[in-house]
């Protein structure tokens, strides 16, 4: 794993606050991952790292740290899938911290 940055202001985790991992694929292996991450960065992630998935394709997996009372990750989904470049976004885990 590559973490390409982490978040400028990144906020730290209390009890009850909740782990999301959201997958980010693009539409292709030339999409500037790093433009999307900045747009991404916007949405104030925990982390982002840079994962390879298969011949020269590399994902986003971003991690939001969120109070509960925030709800699911819907919002977070539809602000992410609008993005250009973005063919689809997965979560792949949420846990309470």
């Amino acid at each position: 794993m590559h973490i390409l940055a982490p978040s400028a202001g990144l906020r730290v985790p209390k009890m009850g606050d909740v782990l999301s991992v959201i997958r980010v694929m693009p539409t292709g292996p030339d999409v500037d991952l790093d433009r999307l991450q900045a747009k991404i960065e916007e949405l104030e992630p925990h982390t982002i790292a840079k994962k390879p998935v298969a011949f020269g394709l590399n994902c986003l997996e971003v991690q939001f740290i969120r109070p509960d009372s925030e709800g699911g990750t819907d919002k977070l989904e539809e602000k992410i899938r609008a993005m250009e470049g973005v063919q689809s976004v997965e979560v792949t885990g949420v846990t309470l911290i």
